[in-house]
């Protein structure tokens, strides 16, 4: 396909490929992707230039937002009407990319941010959609709804409305090290509200609304989002690990630690620290797991003899 082509098939073309480049870890390639996508490829649909005969019948944003929100003014920009509602996770994509690629750095992720078009600021810090209610104080959750209700969005950390304040509370917490409040940010359930997943948000989406839902956020793209959230984890986990392996010779994953709750143990303390995924999983259990996969690198080894069971000896990074 000519890279000179600007038009609505021409922008699904590039933003597969971006979200396929992203799954497949082929950072060269999205980088290119992106190069076609910013910062002109969307500012051209601001600027009425690119051809809408694909998406002419889909509603755009803005419209989107008012239908959640109930409010014609839900578009915090006047230009956020212009642009396709693939926008926003595109340039989500984009700012996550920055962040991993230039790890622990975050010059390149604050500098592209500063720089965005006017009209993908405003699709950034458009509100999202409210979480879900919760049930009635007076009615039991089932069995069967719990484990849903663990990751609704209805968790989702206090504050957050939008994308913007999403990525920035996500560069603070990493450049802070404040790894119990990355866990909670990272939530399949939150980012996928924040960057206008509406099959992940909406009742709307369960009736004649999802096929257009489908289109206007593909799963492609929140798939590619939590490729990046885990990269970007996976990260945070290695600079912990380190700086754990170098203060500690040995942890005994069963020790309650002083101070805190009888049920805090150090099992659960480096479940936290390192960002460790425990839906559905003992702490001890997933941090067990996690040594042994250390072991096998020559980072850790279990402590031999009877009563040994839970302790760890460290090699130094």
């Amino acid at each position: 396909m000519s890279t000179q082509r600007r038009d609505a098939f021409a922008l699904e073309v590039y933003e597969t490929s971006l979200h396929l480049s992203v799954l497949f870890k082929s950072p060269v390639q999205t980088t290119s992707a992106l190069s076609h996508l910013f910062p002109s490829f969307y500012t051209n649909y601001v600027e009425g230039s690119i051809s809408p005969s694909s998406t002419s019948s889909l509603p755009n944003a803005a419209t989107i937002q008012s239908r959640h929100t109930g409010s014609s003014h839900a578009a915090p920009h006047p230009h956020t009407h212009s642009l396709p509602p693939s926008a926003r996770p595109s340039t989500v994509i984009l700012l996550l990319h920055h962040l991993v690629s230039s790890y622990p750095s975050q010059l390149t992720f604050h500098t592209h941010l500063r720089q965005l078009h006017p009209a993908l600021q405003g699709v950034l810090r458009a509100r999202a959609p409210e979480p879900c209610s919760r049930p009635p104080a007076d009615s039991t959750p089932s069995p069967q709804d719990a484990p849903a209700d663990r990751d609704c969005a209805c968790v989702s950390p206090a504050g957050l409305s939008s994308a913007h304040e999403w990525l920035t509370e996500i560069a603070r917490c990493l450049r802070r090290r404040n790894y119990a409040r990355l866990e909670a940010l990272s939530r399949h359930a939150v980012y996928a509200r924040l960057v206008g997943s509406v099959n992940a948000q909406s009742p709307e989406s369960q009736s004649g609304f999802k096929e257009v839902a489908d289109r206007e956020t593909p799963d492609l793209a929140v798939e590619a989002i939590r490729a990046l959230v885990q990269s970007l984890l996976d990260k945070a986990r290695w600079t912990t690990w380190n700086v754990v392996r170098t203060a500690y010779r040995e942890i005994n994953l069963k020790a309650v630690l002083p101070g805190i709750t009888q049920e805090d143990t150090t099992a659960m303390w480096l479940a936290r620290s390192l960002v460790l995924d425990r839906t559905g999983g003992d702490a001890y259990e997933i941090v067990e797991t996690w040594l042994e996969e250390r072991r096998v690198k020559g980072e850790a080894r279990r402590k031999e003899g009877e009563g040994m069971e839970g302790r760890w000896i460290l090699v130094k990074a």
